[in-house]
């Protein structure tokens, strides 16, 4: 029987909620925050994985597994989304200080209105991006040998 092991570091955001497993389209199992679960396969061969979390998901992983092997992989935000996430964060916070500074001294009250940028950059984020906001990634095991 082939292993698949898969591992979720341990992060400040989402540490509350699940990701669902998900193998050849059937819910494997939950994993939470900072933990790695071993899931048993009977069937080797190619197999499609996704992780999702909410309305969120990663891309289809393709991996193929062997009858006794243990395939390891991690399941993690994607760095990508992340810093887009930050952008988006500190943009918005930037904003927020022009207007206070633009409101109290030129007395100019529509600075606000340049979030609407970062809003819509969030609801694209939100629904195009969608299936790219975690990443499945094969761990690769180096042999020690002495």
């Amino acid at each position: 029987m082939a292993t698949i092991t898969i591992k979720r570091p341990h992060r400040a955001t989402n540490r509350f909620r699940n990701y669902k497993i998900f193998l050849d389209g059937k819910l494997l199992g939950t994993l939470g925050n900072g933990e790695t679960k071993a899931f048993i396969t009977d069937a080797a061969g190619t197999h499609q994985l996704q992780a999702t979390i909410d309305w969120c998901s990663s891309p289809v992983f393709s991996t193929a597994i062997t009858a006794d092997e243990n395939k390891k992989l991690a399941v993690d935000l994607n760095p990508v989304s992340t810093k887009n996430w930050s952008y988006f964060f500190y943009s918005g916070f930037c904003i927020l200080i022009l207007d206070f500074i633009l409101n109290k001294t030129l007395h100019f009250p529509y600075a606000l209105i340049l979030m609407v940028f970062p809003f819509l950059y969030m609801i694209y984020t939100l629904i195009l991006e969608r299936k790219k906001q975690l990443i499945i990634t094969e761990i690769q095991t180096v042999n020690q040998e002495d």
